[in-house]
Order: C-alpha cells, then sequence, then structure tokens
C-alpha cells in the first residue's frame, strides 16, 4: 500500500497528464472559435454583396461559435480545476517535508483567549497552519473555532475519530474538495450580503394581476411586431407600443436593482458551490458526522443549479440592447426577479446551513489529511474516566519534522500539580506546548502525536506568554496577575480546570516570587485546579514534602561541556540540579570570565 508522499506524487502525475490534454483540447476549441468567427464576417461580406444563400452558412458557422463556446467555458473550468487539484498535491508534498509557508494563519485571536496565543493557534507557523486544508470562508472559520472552542466531550471524540478515518484513504475525493474550495470567490462580505439577502423579507410579490401580464405581455409584443412587420402599423407606433411593457418593469425597477444587487453578479460564486456541493456528495457519508452533511446538503447541488439559471438570465440585463429587448418581449427583469424571489423563499432558510456543512466536512477533510500523512505518529485519544490525562512519547506537531524528542505526561488523580525545573533552553516551555497542544488536538478530535494518550473531561488554561499593554497602562506583572485571576475565576465556575503555567510571577523580585509562587501552588492543590507549571524556582518543589501524593517534581537536566551546552531534551523525575544562566553570559562576553 503506497503511503501519503507516494499517494500525492502518483495523483499529481497523473492530473498533469490529464491538464495537458485538457489544455490541447481548450487550444483547439479556442481555434475553432476564431475560426467560426472569421467565417462569419467573411459570409456576411458575401452575403450582402453576392446572394442571400450566404447567410446560411453564416448561420452554420453562428451554431458552430456558441457549442465551440460552450465547450471552451466548460474546458476552462476542468482547466482551473486540474490546475488546482495539482496544487493541492504540491501543497500536500511540502507539507509533509514541514514547509507551512503557503497555508493560511488563521486570522486574529480574540483578547484574552484561555489557550489561543499560549498554545500558537494561528499565525504563520501554528496549528491552525499545520492542520488546515480549509479554503472556503466557513470552512477555515470552522477550523478556526474549533481550535479556540475545543467543543469535543471524551464522549462525542469517537464520532470525529470514525469520520476521519472514513475519509483518510479516499486521498482522491480529498483533493478534489480542496481543488473545488480554492476556486471559491474569497470574499466574506460577499457571502455575509449573500446569506442576508437569503433570509431576508422578499422584496417583490407575484399579484394576480402580475401574474396575468407576464402571461399576456409576450402576446402583445409578438402581435404588435407581427402587425408591424405587415404594415398594419407605422414603424413608430409599432416601436411605441412594442416599448410600453417598460413601463411596467420601470414601476419595480427599485425592487429589481435591490434583488440583483443583493445577488451583486455572483453566477460565479454560486456555480463554484455547486460544483463543491457535488464534489462533497460524492465524499464517503457512513460515519454519523459524515451521514448528517451528507443529508444535510442532498437538495443543495440542484438548488444551486436553478439559482445560477436565475443569476445567468439575470445578467443579460447588463448588455443594454438585449435588457431592453428583453424586458419589451416578456418583462424579463420582473420574471427574474420572481424567479429569484422564489428560490429565496423556497432554499433561503437552508443556504448558510449548506455553507457550514461544507466548512465542517472541509474540517473532517482536514484531519483525514493530516492522519493520513502521519498515520504511523499519531494515535486516537482515548476517553479517560477521570478529568485529566495521560500520554506516552508525546511531541509536538510542529516538531515532527525537526526531530523532536518526545516525552511522556501524567496528571491523573491523586497528582494534581506537576511541577517541571530546568536550565535554561532545556525544554520547559516546549514541553508545556506540547501538552497543550496534545489536548487541543484531542478536544477537537484529531488525532494526537503520540504513541498513547488518554483523555478525559476538563476545561483547559494557560498562562505562559503575558505581556504589558501601554495602551491599557497595565504593567508585566499586573498583566500577569490578571491571567493568574482568570485561572482561580474559571475554578469558582467550572468543575475541572487543567492550567498549563510558564514560570508564574515573573515580574517580581526573588522573596515576592517565591512567597506568592508557594501560595498559588498550594491554592492549585486546594482548588479543582490540576496544572502543570514550569519553574526556575526549585524551592517550589519543597512543597512535595508537605504534599506528597500531590505534587509530582519532574525535571529538564543539561550538561556543561567543554565548548557548549548539551540538551537531552528528556523529562526526568526529580528536580533539576544544573543551571546555565551565568555560563552562557560568560560564554556570550557579557561577563567576564571567573577568576
Amino acid at each position: 500500500m503506497k503511503n501519503a508522499k507516494e499517494m500525492y506524487s502518483s495523483l499529481k502525475t497523473a492530473r498533469e497528464a490529464q491538464l495537458s490534454k485538457e489544455q490541447a483540447r481548450l487550444r483547439w476549441f479556442v481555434f475553432l472559435r476564431l475560426l467560426m468567427f472569421a467565417l462569419m464576417a467573411i459570409g456576411c461580406y458575401f452575403a450582402f454583396k453576392y446572394a442571400n444563400e450566404f447567410w446560411f452558412g453564416v448561420l452554420a458557422c453562428a451554431i458552430v461559435f456558441l457549442v465551440a463556446v460552450r465547450i471552451s467555458v466548460s474546458l476552462e473550468d476542468q482547466v482551473k480545476r486540474s490546475k488546482s487539484f495539482v496544487a493541492a498535491c504540491e501543497n500536500e508534498q511540502r507539507i509533509l517535508k514541514g514547509d507551512l509557508s503557503g497555508q493560511l494563519d488563521g486570522g486574529a485571536l480574540p483578547l484574552n483567549h484561555n489557550w489561543g496565543a499560549d498554545l500558537d493557534v494561528v499565525g504563520g507557523n501554528s496549528l491552525f497552519a499545520f492542520l488546515n486544508r480549509a479554503n472556503s470562508i466557513s470552512g477555515r472559520k470552522c477550523m478556526k473555532n474549533r481550535l479556540l472552542e475545543a467543543p469535543e466531550t471524551a464522549a462525542s471524540m469517537s464520532e470525529v475519530h470514525d469520520a476521519i478515518r472514513e475519509l483518510q484513504g479516499v486521498y482522491n475525493e480529498r483533493l478534489e474538495l480542496a481543488a473545488a474550495t480554492s476556486m471559491l470567490t474569497d470574499d466574506d462580505e460577499l457571502e455575509s450580503r449573500l446569506k442576508e439577502w437569503a433570509t431576508s423579507a422578499p422584496l417583490m410579490k407575484k399579484s394576480n394581476i402580475l401574474g396575468v401580464l407576464l402571461v399576456l405581455v409576450p402576446i402583445y409584443s409578438i402581435a404588435v411586431i407581427v402587425l408591424g412587420y405587415l404594415g398594419f402599423l407605422s414603424n413608430s407606433i409599432a416601436l411605441l407600443l412594442f416599448m410600453l411593457p417598460l413601463g411596467i418593469v420601470g414601476a419595480r425597477m427599485k425592487a429589481i436593482q435591490e434583488i440583483y444587487g443583493s445577488l451583486g453578479k455572483n453566477e460565479g460564486y454560486f456555480r463554484q458551490y455547486e460544483e463543491v456541493i457535488q464534489t462533497a456528495l460524492r465524499m464517503p457519508g457512513e460515519a454519523s458526522r459524515l451521514k448528517h452533511i451528507q443529508e444535510n446538503i442532498s437538495e443543495a447541488a440542484a438548488a444551486m443549479k436553478s439559482l445560477n439559471r436565475i443569476l445567468s438570465a439575470f445578467d443579460q440585463r447588463n448588455n443594454l440592447l438585449i435588457g431592453i429587448f428583453a424586458n419589451a418581449i416578456y418583462l424579463a427583469d420582473v420574471r427574474n426577479s420572481l424567479r429569484a424571489v422564489e428560490w429565496q423563499q423556497k432554499y433561503g432558510n437552508q443556504l448558510e446551513g449548506w455553507l457550514l456543512a461544507i466548512g465542517e466536512l472541509e474540517f473532517y477533510s482536514s484531519l483525514a489529511t493530516v492522519y493520513a500523512g502521519y498515520e504511523n505518529d499519531v494515535c486516537f485519544p482515548v476517553p479517560s474516566s477521570t478529568p485529566v490525562f495521560k500520554g506516552d512519547q508525546l511531541i509536538h506537531p510542529l516538531m515532527v519534522h525537526k526531530a523532536g524528542v518526545p516525552n511522556d505526561v501524567s496528571l491523573m488523580n491523586p497528582t494534581k500539580v506537576m511541577l517541571v525545573t530546568g536550565a535554561n533552553m532545556a525544554g520547559k516551555s516546549t514541553y508545556l506546548r506540547t501538552v497543550g497542544s496534545a489536548i487541543l488536538m484531542s478536544r477537537i478530535g484529531a488525532p494526537v502525536f503520540a504513541r498513547s494518550f488518554a483523555i478525559g473531561d476538563f476545561h483547559l488554561y494557560t498562562s505562559m506568554r503575558t505581556t504589558d499593554s501601554l495602551d491599557s497602562g497595565t504593567s508585566y506583572f499586573m498583566a500577569e496577575l490578571k491571567r493568574l485571576s482568570g485561572l482561580i475565576d474559571l475554578a469558582s465556575e467550572k468543575s475541572q480546570v487543567v492550567a498549563l503555567l510558564d514560570e508564574i510571577l515573573k515580574g517580581t523580585n526573588s522573596v515576592d516570587k517565591e512567597q506568592g509562587s508557594r501560595g498559588f501552588v498550594e491554592q492549585l492543590v486546594q482548588k479543582n485546579i490540576s496544572a502543570i507549571v514550569a519553574t526556575h524556582d526549585v524551592s517550589l518543589c519543597t512543597l512535595k514534602d508537605e504534599l506528597p501524593a500531590a505534587i509530582d517534581n519532574k525535571h529538564f537536566a543539561s550538561e556543561i561541556g567543554q565548548n557548549d551546552l548539551l540538551f537531552d531534551y528528556t523529562l526526568k523525575e526529580g528536580v533539576c540540579d544544573t543551571m546555565n544562566a551565568t555560563w552562557l553570559m560568560r560564554s556570550m562576553g557579557i561577563i567576564p570570565e571567573a577568576k
């Protein structure tokens, strides 16, 4: 069985061959269009100058021209889709090498989020960039929101696991979805405007009188044309009578303009979503989450197709001559507006649900893509009956390409607080983020980069990257206190909290820090908070003598060699007894060598 790298290489090669054929066919039909257009021009010249029989040739060329246009438009879409498919393969090949440069960053974070900034949820080299394969606006929002909300419980994680397993092996279908969604219009304002129109009150109603006019006007207009042609009406009278139905359109022009303005020339947008939905319907749908999506979008493809036809007809009003003629003959703008309103009343309330369903499918497809690429490096978390966690050989997903060192974690009853000491750069902060990423990925239903991982239900909170704020006049120390206060407040609201804390009370003097840190850790033990606390303050570790069942001491060590520092980045039992700050300052020439 091929691995992920081989699959992407094979699929890319096959699609590039298909793309080459599609481009060749497109060039041929573009040439045919030009040829037919030239023959039409020549035919018109001969028809005017020599004989009317040449008009039959002009008509034949026009038919071939229109068919060639239709086929070439379809081929252009196929070429774009194939190019997007190849680009998706290349993107996966880059990511498997650890290159996230082509990935979206996820945008901004909400202020004071419980873990978003500390766990690198968004950014150029973030969990979002690593996990996300969604291209639609709804899909990207779905991935970001789940990383910020961590919605899955121990009981519900298995539903996401089932969806991931089902999608993992369908490489081609996942890439087709990525290719289709990559061609969508990336315009949040446009999508919001369309969703607002879909659920708003209809701007036009079909009255009995209007219904009669829609039937009679075409008959009336054809009669005027026939009577004018036969000479029963003068040209001026026939033209005046022919234009009279425009008054019916003009009386409803405000509503027509608002309806058309809301849809905003978006035939291309809905045509692409029609293609996306058809692609989504070809995805597997046995897992409960996938089955729900398939049921949700089952009638969406036909609905989008009908709306595309309405918009295509509506767009003809932009050609002045065609617009006037169509409105005079059969009230085109009124008719198209009523068709749009009918679609709005039938499907409008479902539109946002369809978009959200596609976004959710992209989310599961993204996680399945990660699982397919790193199947030998990950495991699915196992629900635990206790509200904490235990894992073997954890590694941060962003370190998997950098020969990161895996470590274990265990925060199960009766242990309440793990104190992690260690020298500078020994791995304490990375360890906290590794544990945090495993918790977060579990909570969105993703596989975890570990040999095994068991997790229960709890609320996550972190304090690692506290910063001051000139705008709000908040000092570093006050910002840190607010962060820690937020943890205590959360614990008073929630039944169980797990906290990941990096070097608490950094912004005060040594005596204050020791006393405050000690008191805070004692608070953690007393309250419903389990925590991993990384610290340089080894005096805190004496708390294990007072609370042997609740406190666990771990450390990361370093060794000073002849000319450099040596780290093994491996979590060990006990308290760290080596420090390196003075050695580092001397080695960098900041302070002089000892005499």
